[in-house]
């Protein structure tokens, strides 16, 4: 680090941790809570790129879904709010049975 750059192995060290956070394995890292429009997209990605060119991006698809999103009644959007709360308890459940497992296992072991 003598011309006030990082050396190599730093880069490579940030990267490393980096990675792991993006990856989700990052150990107490929470999931990200899931969105109306999140599932919106994922159950409609795959007909709204077939819809385009073989060859276009991921961003073109994207804009595409958001006008498909916007063009949506309330009541049609109100199924995948129903959804994502349903999906938000679901989490929530999970959360507290593994606390209440990790009480559990702390008070035998």
């Amino acid at each position: 680090m003598e011309d006030g750059l990082p050396t190599w192995d730093m880069a490579r060290n940030v990267r490393r941790e980096m990675m792991k956070f993006k990856n989700g394995k990052m150990p107490g890292r929470k999931k990200l809570r899931t969105h109306a429009y999140n599932i919106y997209v994922k159950e409609n990605y795959k007909a709204f790129a077939a819809k385009l060119p073989a060859e276009s991006a991921s961003p073109e698809v994207i804009k595409l879904i958001s006008v498909g999103w916007n063009s949506l009644t309330e009541t049609e959007k109100q199924n995948y709010i129903d959804k994502a709360l349903a999906e938000r308890e679901e989490e929530r459940q999970r959360q507290l049975s593994n606390a209440t497992a990790e009480k559990k296992s702390d008070y035998n072991g």
